[in-house]
């Protein structure tokens, strides 16, 4: 068995402070952007379009097309701050790369290569029916489907959410087809004892093929609860990819050769061709390889599924209810305007505290819509006042304020 892979240990970083206000009350959307790995929660997609595309030098993507990107040149090129140049120092031209202090620990999966003591999938094996599958121990055959240490961040720049993947191999030479499955929950161990991927509704699958020369996209999917849905492919999605053109040094000390690492770097938000939130939402990441990039192609290397931590950008809006003694009052009714549903051009929305909108359906004053498109300024007017109860006819006549709420990390 190889090692199990180590996980990010990022930090949430508040983005703007909780803004508060009295009934009628306006306030903005803040994106909400990757807590990196701090917040896991099981939230499915609002939309599972799933797209993916390569920018290509000197061309543009085709809808439903594979297009090559070539390999960088050796001098590092810049994608959302990160240095795609086939090593993994931080160069002079001012980005990130795998060695810099802010991605550590670093590679996120420990997997050996041309050993003995390394795993694959069994015979039978798929894209569909992964994470219920036994695995085999053994050497990988042929040597071009290993994979070695996989690296991995995310990042939110500009409004655009980047996925870069490192990886080492046993063979320069030869192709290899990966899979990327971004899964929003958390990974568990199968029946068979393997840390698998936990799927839900709107969880991505990247299908594409590497080579020493370049990355291809053969496919994007979305899981629909049963099965992996083809998508078509966006024509402004930039993918970049580059290796290794001389010997490097690891972050532990190795060297690997001419041919022997690979990065990618995706941007994720791009791959939205309607993107009511900018991004898409996972919490792991699994790679692995095929024998081809069919659906269907039977799986060969095994790499233990890791801690990615992306979120889109929507904001959270949660509506508080209180009394002048800051105790929570229940079943207020409230519109918000816009309505601030991704996708909705509806000019308001009806909410009611344990009914209609509210997303957690219990009646405790707090009122909390799950995804709000940022850069929207609302205005929450209390229609309905709460129904009057014994208790609340005892106490003082007291005045109600309700406070709206954004949560914004990254």
């Amino acid at each position: 068995m190889h090692a199990r892979g180590r996980i990010i240990a990022a930090t949430a970083r508040l983005l703007r402070a909780l803004t508060t206000g009295r009934v009628p009350s306006q306030v903005a959307a803040a994106p909400r952007a990757a807590d990196h790995a701090a917040r896991r929660h099981p939230r499915a997609l609002a939309s599972v379009a799933t797209l993916v595309a390569l920018s290509v030098l000197g061309g543009t993507a085709v809808a439903g097309v594979s297009v090559v990107t070539v390999g960088e040149p050796a001098m590092a090129a810049l994608y959302g701050g990160f240095e795609i140049d086939g090593d993994m120092q931080a160069g002079t031209e001012g980005g990130i790369d795998w060695s810099s202090p802010e991605l550590a620990p670093q590679p996120r999966a420990i997997d050996p290569l041309g050993s003995s003591a390394d795993t694959y999938f069994a015979g039978g094996s798929n894209a569909v029916n992964a994470p219920s599958q036994t695995l085999t121990t053994g050497k990988i055959s042929p040597a071009a489907n290993d994979i070695g240490n996989v690296y991995g961040h995310s990042a939110f720049v500009d409004h655009s959410q980047w996925l870069y993947i490192g990886f080492e191999r046993a063979v320069a030479s030869g192709t290899m087809t990966f899979q990327f499955e971004l899964s929003q929950l958390p990974s568990a161990v199968n029946a068979a004892g393997y840390e698998m991927p936990v799927r839900s509704v709107g969880d991505l699958l990247i299908i594409g093929t590497y080579s020493g020369s370049g990355f291809a996209v053969d496919g994007a999917h979305a899981w629909d609860g049963s099965g992996w849905i083809a998508q078509p492919i966006a024509a402004d999605s930039p993918v970049h990819a580059a290796s290794n053109t001389s010997t490097i040094t690891t972050l532990d000390e190795r060297t690997l050769t001419a041919g022997l690492f690979g990065e990618v770097a995706i941007n994720l938000s791009a791959l939205l061709s309607t993107p009511s939130c900018p991004g898409v939402e996972a919490s792991t990441l699994a790679v692995r390889n095929a024998t081809g990039g069919s659906i269907n192609s039977a799986l060969r290397e095994y790499v233990e599924p890791f801690e990615i931590g992306l979120d889109d950008e929507c904001g959270d809006l949660t509506i508080r209810k209180v009394d002048e003694a800051a105790s929570p009052v229940a079943r207020a009714s409230f519109t918000v305007a816009p309505d601030p549903t991704p996708l909705s051009t509806a000019a308001s929305l009806a909410i009611t505290d344990g009914g209609a909108g509210d997303a957690d359906g219990v009646a405790d004053g707090t009122l909390t819509l799950g995804d709000a498109r940022p850069g929207v300024t609302y205005t929450i007017t209390e229609t309905a006042a709460p129904p009057v109860t014994s208790s609340m006819r005892r106490r003082r006549p007291s005045r109600s304020t309700t406070a709206v709420r954004t949560r914004s990390t990254s």
